[in-house]
């Protein structure tokens, strides 16, 4: 990861690129990745709802 976004921490591995696609109708590239990690392993998962990324959380009543 960059880190240029802001929605992943700078330099964690989440894949291998495994297929590079240049698109003929864009500028831009179709990436497909292999996932460093295995899947069947996993113990905890941080689910981030990206459309909630800059809501701060509600004051406490006193």
């Amino acid at each position: 990861t960059s880190g240029e976004n802001g929605n992943y921490v700078k330099d964690i591995p989440i894949g291998r690129i495994s297929k590079i696609k240049i698109l003929d109708y864009d500028s831009s590239l179709s990436i497909e990745l292999e996932p460093v990690i295995d899947f069947l392993r996993l113990e905890n998962v941080l689910v981030v709802d990206q459309k909630n990324l800059n809501d701060k959380p509600p004051l406490a009543k006193n």
